[in-house]
């Protein structure tokens, strides 16, 4: 069987699926591989460089650490946990570990959490840029108070913000990748280590064009590297690198997020009647209906799988930490999309075993509903702004009256704890926050 990870023009990459949850371990290979655009990691290696590289998913209902240990595979290549992304583990050869793995010199572990960098699809571009002009600064040093960065935010000029597919006035966001190996000669303009960053950049002409740099990054946006060693590995100052890997993951808009029952805490029962009920109950009467039409179902199930792949890809990586996860297997249900979409006839649904399939699925749908409602909320990209008072932010677009919830890590929060929930009652043109 090929196993090699391909580059296909104007696809992205091809990487082969081993289930590795599979027959008690045993494994077995998905027929469909899965496609990865605009990522950061095809701009970095040479596509031979790649080809290793195997995504292996496992039942994470019931996560067994020995269905991700390193093994021989079908073409005879022994590879080994690389990085993670999710509920995707990506293993590869010990030539292409060892490069991936030096992005997270100085803390190994954070090849897990944030390994999604990697192949995040940066739905409006990704490239290989040269000669870039990048300050890097800390939002904490009052020193650097001048270019009105913020955890991890900074500014980008307009003209590369362009290049990049990013629009007037708009923060949009990053993703960027920098490997010691692209010094070529010059380290001592260049950080000593290799890194990736993320965050959000908005366009500011004053601050970065007139200033002679095409990026104000602030430090806070570096992953991989441990705080520590902050100052020794990347301080501070002025830096000319030759070559780096850059996306835009997506410019800020509204758009829309599931409700949770983390949110419906938040909320009356008469708010809960009156704005969560009636989406529910449409939601409820569709699923009822593709209960008594099999056909329906089969072609539901894979459209809802697109759009939820879809979704996926455009979460932020801290909504996909938060994420519940669904009651069906992941890799179950690839192997069955893979299935239907063959199934050009409908020969499937009248066998047992899509029977089975279906009433799983179908059951989780109905808890899904029955847990989060069908309610979907609308979502904005916040940026920091020295422009409003401390508590107060800025969403001129909504009518006064409206209530926002937000999440948001915080410094004081305890550990098991991973964010705190506001609710913001709009007034005008701006809102004051009420834990």
């Amino acid at each position: 069987m090929d196993l090699t990870t391909r580059v296909i023009e104007g696809s992205g990459l091809s990487i082969p699926i081993f289930d590795g949850a599979h027959n008690n371990g045993k494994g077995r290979y998905l027929s469909e591989p899965e496609i990865i655009k605009n990522s950061l990691l095809e701009q970095m290696f040479e596509p031979e460089e790649l080809q290793s590289l195997l995504l292996v998913k496992i039942d994470h209902r019931k996560p067994d650490a020995n269905h991700l240990r390193a093994r021989n595979f079908a073409d005879g290549t022994s590879r080994r946990l690389t990085f993670s992304s999710g509920n995707s583990y990506y293993f590869a050869d010990d030539d292409l570990r060892q490069k991936i793995r030096r992005l997270f010199a100085t803390e190994p572990d954070t090849a897990c959490r944030y390994g999604s960098l990697l192949v995040s699809n940066c739905y409006k571009g990704s490239d290989t840029l040269e000669n870039l002009r990048v300050k890097i600064v800390d939002f904490d040093d009052p020193e650097y108070s001048h270019y009105k960065t913020g955890d991890c935010h900074g500014k980008i000029s307009s003209q590369l913000a362009r290049q990049l597919g990013g629009e007037q006035n708009c923060p949009f966001q990053f993703r960027f990748a920098w490997r010691k190996q692209w010094a070529e000669g010059s380290e001592e303009n260049c950080p000593r280590v290799s890194f990736l960053s993320k965050g959000t950049l908005l366009p500011d002409a004053r601050l970065t064009e007139a200033e002679g740099y095409d990026i104000i990054m602030d430090r806070s946006s570096i992953k991989g590297i441990k705080k520590a060693r902050l100052d020794d590995l990347v301080p501070c100052g002025d830096y000319e690198f030759p070559r780096v890997a850059m996306g835009n993951r997506g410019n800020a808009r509204a758009t829309s997020y599931d409700n949770s029952w983390q949110f419906t805490i938040w909320y009356s029962e008469d708010a809960v009647r009156q704005d969560l009920k009636q989406p529910t109950e449409e939601k409820a009467k569709v699923l009822a209906d593709l209960q008594r039409n099999p056909l329906a179902l089969a072609r539901y199930i894979v459209q809802e799988y697109d759009k939820e792949q879809q979704r996926r890809q455009e979460r932020s990586e801290e909504e996909f930490e938060d994420e519940d996860g669904n009651a069906n297997s992941q890799v179950q249900e690839s192997r069955w999309i893979s299935l239907l979409r063959s199934d050009k006839y409908g020969q499937l649904v009248a066998t047992p075993k899509f029977r089975k399939f279906a009433t799983d699925y179908v059951a989780g749908r109905w808890r899904d509903l029955a847990i989060k409602s069908g309610y979907s909320h609308s979502s904005g990209m916040a940026m920091p702004s020295d422009d409003l008072p401390r508590g107060m932010v800025c969403v001129p677009h909504l009518p006064e009256g409206d209530v926002i919830l937000t999440r948001y890590r915080s410094r004081s929060v305890p550990p098991k704890r991973k964010s705190l929930t506001q609710t913001i009652f709009v007034s005008t043109a701006t809102a004051t926050t009420r834990s």
